[in-house]
């Protein structure tokens, strides 16, 4: 398959992310469009769910929350092509279904 690396403003981004994940703080990474939202969003998934996976917190969960369908479609390719699972959900006890699932 295809290499996707992150752009370096969005590793850097991602690495002081990581930061204040360690600190139990938040912060926002501010995009334009075009700029990468989804690519940035598979790689910090991917950096974050590894911090803690180290820390043996095995029960963490990503939500990337759309307002249209085509970005639904294009999201949904971003992050199979990047070896994620997806479940698309559309109501709120489908989120509490997911949160709730072990592993």
């Amino acid at each position: 398959g295809i290499k996707k690396v992150p752009r370096y403003n969005q590793y850097f981004g991602v690495t002081n992310a990581r930061e204040f994940v360690q600190k139990n703080e938040g912060g926002i990474i501010w995009h334009t469009q075009g700029s990468g939202k989804t690519a940035l969003a598979a790689f910090s998934n991917r950096v974050i769910k590894d911090y803690f996976g180290h820390k043996k917190v095995v029960n963490t969960r990503f939500f990337f929350v759309v307002d249209r369908l085509n970005l639904l479609r294009q999201a949904k390719t971003e992050f199979e092509n990047r070896g994620f699972y997806l479940s698309s959900l559309n109501v709120y006890q489908g989120i509490i279904k997911i949160c709730s699932m072990d592993g």
